[in-house]
């Protein structure tokens, strides 16, 4: 299991914490432990992860649909058979990894700089000629008003994040622990003449 998430998102997953995750599963029979230390997902879990994989390859058509839409418009000639895939593998992927959650504010536009850093590494594995459209083509697919590219790119985050959370080393988590459970201080400041307005127009 380590070595697939270590082979499809690049993220190594301590083994250990991989395995307490594992037997948490298995403690509420989401997941059943078999001799020779395999898993097997239950009944259950069986039918709600088909459902949501269903749910996931829908959503990941969709935005596999609008980037070839995209690119037929603006390449000339037929597609590379492998667009969408080097696209995914070589852009989509590593820009998440290097963002993190800081990828939501590329998807609301407010970033970026880290995205055409990683374009050029992208669109530099095609010839010169195409570049230019190439690089419209991921400004295009990135679009923040476009629901179906949204969901997929959030799905990929999600994952990622809980890939990278599973893998927190035992001192990192209880600094996030310790944190949340801080108890949050505040500085509040009033104006006096603003709460006089809302006073005024209240009476």
């Amino acid at each position: 299991i380590g070595a697939e998430i270590k082979s499809t998102f690049h993220v190594d997953v301590d083994i250990q914490r991989l395995t307490s995750q594992l037997d948490r599963l298995a403690s509420n029979s989401t997941v059943l432990r078999l001799p020779g230390n395999l898993y097997v997902l239950s009944t259950e879990a069986t039918t709600q992860y088909e459902r949501e994989l269903e749910s996931a390859a829908t959503t990941q058509s969709e935005a596999e649909r609008i980037f070839l839409r995209l690119a037929s418009s603006a390449l000339p000639g037929p597609l590379p058979e492998d667009l969408w895939q080097r696209f995914h593998d070589s852009f989509l992927l590593p820009l998440i990894r290097e963002l993190g959650a800081t990828t939501y504010g590329l998807l609301l536009g407010k970033s970026r700089d880290a995205s055409a850093i990683r374009v050029d590494a992208y669109v530099n594995q095609y010839p010169r000629e195409q570049q230019a459209a190439l690089r419209s083509v991921v400004d295009s697919f990135l679009d923040p008003k476009s629901v179906p590219v949204r969901s997929y790119i959030l799905g990929l985050l999600n994952a990622y994040l809980v890939l990278e959370a599973v893998g927190l080393s035992d001192e990192s988590l209880k600094a996030v622990g310790d944190q949340l459970a801080a108890t949050p201080t505040f500085e509040i400041f009033i104006d006096t003449n603003l709460m006089w307005l809302f006073a005024f127009s209240s009476g």
